[in-house]
């Protein structure tokens, strides 16, 4: 009672205030943290930023979690992890400036702050953290380092994200000759490089180069994981997406199937990669003219990524291409525009999010037969989903 009762007279002050995310959570006043930094001494903070950090990595959920909450602990954090990230690169405003008990696990929150931004869409606020965390993992262990690769991998994959292709590459190939001296060959590490340099070269349209990178990626989860577990999914979709670029689309289809199975068990049927796989399980009936099959898969799709944007605030990268190609599909099946504009009309979809370009976009698209463009029509990858979040300490 007295804890509460000195909050409430700080609150008072405004020295303080109640965040509006929890009851039991409250602010400080950007000048009252200056002075207290200032008068702790550089000591007790360094101390006090240890025994946060550590805090934060006892209370972060792991890989797995994270992924099938969809960054439910990351949103309510955001705030908090970002100002404490400022205030640690005032504090040691050169990566070699930061003390060694503390690189670690700064590094890998800071990593992991930004694959929640890169998951939900705010790809100029994670670049410059992922940039900041592999600089500090650099200074701290080396450059042939496997946390090194993981910073690697994910700033590619940003790259990847934003259409830089040719900036990806370089970073895949070094990330992926870490691990291998690192774990061995056949390890799951090796097999996340092979995999994250396999859709690259996929989205690049080197698939003669792709295919053996992602065969192997698959065979090495297979043999480590369970057959239900979410990395073998992962391989089977990005594995059956190769065959439906070749146009080896009756060995894609059983691919395909399976991995939704497993992600719809895994995840829970409502997750954005449960999307993913219903997108491209309906590309593949729509590409073999299956129409009436690829509708509910793809109405499934948007609903939820229309889903996920409400929950987070922030669009779904994916939302608007599935839209405008959902609404496409429609129109090809003989429905008018006006009515695809109304189905979402009444949940307050409307043209917010891509149903004003359904007709126009979407129509067009659907004379492409499912091509694999990086806009609607386009055959998904797990970026950005399977992201690999270090978390710092381990």
């Amino acid at each position: 009672m007295a804890w509460r009762g000195a909050l409430a007279e700080l609150a008072g002050y405004s020295m303080i205030k109640r965040d509006e995310g929890g009851k039991d959570c409250f602010g400080m006043h950007r000048l009252v943290q200056e002075t207290v930094r200032l008068k702790l001494g550089r000591d007790h903070v360094e101390a006090f930023v240890g025994l946060v950090l550590a805090m934060i990595h006892e209370d972060c959920p792991d890989y797995d979690e994270a992924i099938k909450t969809m960054y439910r602990w990351h949103r309510q954090m955001d705030q908090h992890l970002s100002g404490l990230f400022a205030f640690t690169e005032q504090l040691w405003p050169k990566t070699d400036q930061i003390p060694e008990s503390i690189a670690n696990r700064l590094a890998g929150q800071i990593n992991n702050l930004a694959s929640f931004y890169q998951a939900t869409n705010r790809l100029a606020e994670a670049e410059p953290q992922m940039l900041r965390a592999l600089a500090i993992d650099k200074v701290a262990y080396g450059p042939d380092h496997p946390n090194v690769a993981i910073h690697l991998n994910n700033l590619a994959q940003l790259y990847q994200d934003t259409n830089r292709l040719m900036e990806a590459e370089p970073l895949m190939l070094r990330a992926l000759a870490i691990d291998e001296v690192f774990y061995g060959p056949d390890h799951p590490e090796v097999a996340r490089a092979l995999n994250n340099l396999a859709l690259l070269y996929h989205a690049m349209n080197r698939l003669g180069e792709a295919e053996p990178l992602m065969m192997r990626a698959f065979v090495i989860f297979e043999a480590f994981y369970s057959p239900d577990h979410c990395k073998v999914a992962q391989a089977l979709n990005n594995l059956a997406l190769l065959y439906h670029a070749t146009n080896r689309l009756l060995e894609a289809e059983p691919l395909m199937l399976r991995a939704l199975a497993i992600d719809e068990v895994f995840y829970g049927p409502d997750h954005p990669v449960v999307a993913i796989r219903l997108n491209n399980l309906a590309q593949l009936y729509i590409s073999t003219n299956r129409l009436l099959e690829a509708e509910p898969l793809m109405k499934r799709t948007v609903e939820i990524f229309i889903d996920f944007t409400r929950r987070n605030g922030r669009e779904h990268p994916y939302l608007r291409a599935t839209t405008e190609y959902y609404g496409g599909l429609l129109i090809a099946m003989g429905e008018s525009r006006e009515r695809v504009m109304a189905r979402f009309a009444g949940d307050g979809a409307g043209d917010d999010w891509g149903w004003r370009n359904a007709g126009r976009k979407g129509a067009a698209m659907m004379g492409r037969k499912g091509g694999h463009g990086k806009k609607g029509g386009a055959a998904m990858g797990d970026c950005p989903y399977n992201i690999n979040i270090m978390m710092g300490g381990e």
